[in-house]
């Protein structure tokens, strides 16, 4: 995997050592913590049977995951148009107790048309322990307020 170009380079987040998009539309995705790579990788694993999460192409230990490329990130008022979808999407991975615990904009992406949730660095096993709302209602009513 490292023989191929790097297309495009990411800001990741703080968890994150580097995201680029490699040929091929892969993307590899560096991590700061063997801890956050772990609780990705699990939940990645764990949920391949969804067409709603990214494909995991390869990893590295200690701290790299290849995976396919899902778009672009929504804006907050595509998150709101589609949050009865993403809601769906939340219930399906919480069968395979899997949380996300960190649902946001910025972590749900679009490509051709379809949604994606990403980012499965606070994902645990159980409910509400990342740093984020882990249901789309309690992030919908959240931006009602403001």
């Amino acid at each position: 995997m490292d023989q191929l170009k790097v297309i495009q380079k990411f800001r990741g987040a703080a968890h994150c050592k580097a995201v680029h998009l490699l040929e091929g539309n892969i993307v590899k995705k560096k991590y700061s913590s063997k801890k956050v790579f772990k609780r990705e990788l699990h939940a990645l694993q764990t949920l391949q049977k969804y067409d709603f999460i990214p494909r995991l192409i390869d990893f590295e230990v200690p701290k790299t995951i290849y995976m396919s490329f899902c778009g672009t990130k929504i804006n907050i008022n595509t998150f709101v148009k589609q949050s009865k979808q993403i809601d769906q999407m939340m219930k399906l991975i919480q069968t395979d107790k899997i949380y996300h615990n960190d649902l946001k904009p910025r972590n749900v992406c679009i490509h051709h048309g379809k949604l994606f949730l990403i980012d499965f660095s606070w994902a645990t096993k159980h409910k509400g322990t990342g740093p984020g709302l882990n249901k789309v209602k309690h992030y919908i009513n959240r931006i009602h307020r403001y």
